[in-house]
């Protein structure tokens, strides 16, 4: 395959499931019955329902609002020059269902509303599809062409087109504008504008460094085992586990009469879960064990067995086992390689406290000191540490488009946008002023403010339509979280069609 066709292959399925458009305001033409284009579902004795919305079921058939739905986007994704395959099925169909789940809201509030479309204004688009064109005119024999039913289907569609224009006009606004100001939707004065935009107006710059507490050291992770040993004890267990108590009850019965042995308990009746095919439990460090059960307190009857001895029914995560201690538990060696590994895969997982006040305490708070003492540049000389310079930004929680963004090239950044401590922190210093260690992803940051600058509040082209996307983004996830909304599309999907 060229280099060409991997590029149309790749755009294809990456790109199909990001273009979002809301289909049913295009007018294309379904041939009656809805062109269903997943014909496996369709053909279920059951009718797919995908969800219902204000008690309407949204159905996977022919005719249904859903079904064209998906038909109309199929078709637009092919004109725009996708190939839609099985790798964008799934794509098709959600999107497609999230339209239909918001047209019905639409025609909703346009019914309690009053208002109904006018014949004539069906007719006007009627005589203006393209599939009755002919020569830039409208062709009454490529209409008279049309059957019945695929007229009325068109009209039906036509009737949808203009019931989500008359919705999205009165609420979001429309391109009809009197004396420069449009004629429908929210309102919004420019002393809102300019207050949005000045937000823009006022960026800070700064110079950091970053320590990675990913790059705990495994010395620091033995002195956490050395102060919390008892975590770190090995068991050597067997069990058996079953799925109900009753069933864990009879079993315990039996061994306990010499009417069954631990081994065969294991391999005739044992789940296997926590234990391997001959009943050794895998996970057998205290703390692992902590994990196991649903207290400490039944912890404490697994570790207090005495070799051979086999514990009570215990109640654990997944179903009921029964212990028995094989050997001695030994405590953690920790000269031993593989337990020192165990050891800080530990700490770097569970004691997250305890990692960062590390890097707080010993590490970036001795490098505070020190830049204190002298200088941020001559700290960074002194320790080897590389100094992270930032341009000018804003204060942006929430990456919002209308204002200048945090810097994408700088890794140490990440996760700033939605960190409100660490915003909190950088743009409270003054211009020189060094912060303390302040947490930020997997890093530990010591940060100067080596620059504040002011700029006029300037004009942004993008503002109406970025504004709008937001409106309108705010008001789909209002409608997709309603109470009024049922969503089961990806147990329905997974059921009729990836069985298929």
């Amino acid at each position: 395959m060229n280099q060409e066709s991997n590029k149309s292959e790749k755009k294809d399925k990456t790109k199909i499931g990001a273009v979002i458009v809301l289909i049913i305001s295009a007018l294309v033409f379904i041939p009656a019955g809805g062109g269903l284009i997943f014909s496996s579902l369709a053909n279920k004795q059951d009718v797919p329902v995908f969800g219902v919305y204000n008690g309407e079921k949204i159905e996977y058939k022919p005719g249904s609002l859903f079904s064209n739905t998906v038909s109309q986007l199929v078709n637009f994704y092919t004109r725009l020059g996708y190939n839609v395959d099985q790798s964008s099925y799934y794509y098709v169909l959600q999107e497609a269902f999230r339209q239909t789940v918001l047209y019905m809201h639409y025609e909703n509030a346009i019914k309690e509303s009053g208002y109904s479309v006018p014949e004539s204004a069906i007719n006007r688009e009627l005589v203006s599809s393209e599939q009755f064109q002919e020569n830039g005119k409208f062709s009454m024999r490529l209409y008279n062409q049309a059957t019945s039913s695929e007229k009325q289907e068109l009209k039906e569609n036509i009737e949808r087109s203009l019931i989500h224009q008359r919705y999205t006009d009165d609420v979001f606004g429309s391109s009809v504008t009197i004396n420069g100001k449009t004629l429908y939707g929210i309102k919004a004065s420019n002393a809102e504008k300019q207050f949005i935009l000045g937000m823009d107006t006022e960026k800070h710059s700064f110079d950091l460094v970053a320590f990675n507490t990913n790059d705990f050291p495994k010395s620091e992770a033995v002195k956490f085992a050395e102060s919390n040993k008892n975590l770190f004890v090995k068991y050597d267990l067997s069990a058996i586990t079953l799925s109900t108590q009753e069933e864990a009850e009879e079993v315990l019965k039996q061994i306990n009469n010499n009417e069954l042995t631990f081994e065969d308990a294991v391999s005739e009746k044992s789940q296997g879960n926590y234990a391997d095919s001959d009943g050794k439990v895998l996970s057998s460090y205290y703390y692992q064990l902590l994990n196991t059960v649903d207290s400490g307190d039944l912890v404490e009857q697994i570790t207090s067995l005495s070799v051979g001895q086999i514990s009570s029914v215990i109640k654990t995560k997944v179903g009921y086992s029964i212990f028995r201690a094989d050997a001695s538990a030994k405590d953690a060696n920790l000269d031993d390689e593989d337990t020192v590994n165990v050891i800080h895969s530990y700490v770097k997982t569970n004691e997250r406290g305890y990692v960062e006040n590390y890097y707080m305490d010993d590490i970036a708070g001795a490098f505070a000191l020190s830049a204190a003492s002298s200088s941020f540049a001559e700290a960074c000389e002194k320790e080897g540490i590389t100094e992270v310079s930032t341009t000018a930004f804003p204060v942006n929680y929430g990456a919002s488009t209308l204002l200048t963004g945090i810097p994408s090239d700088i890794p140490e950044l990440e996760g700033l946008s939605s960190n409100v401590n660490a915003m909190q922190t950088l743009f409270s210093l003054k211009l020189g002023e060094l912060s303390k260690p302040f947490v930020l992803g997997n890093n530990i940051i010591v940060a100067t403010c080596s620059g504040i600058q002011k700029d006029n509040v300037g004009e942004n082209d993008n503002y109406a339509s970025t504004a709008l996307g937001y409106d309108r983004s705010s008001a789909s996830n209002g409608i997709l979280s309603s109470e009024n909304f049922t969503d089961n599309f990806l147990s329905t999907y997974m059921q009729y069609f990836l069985k298929n």
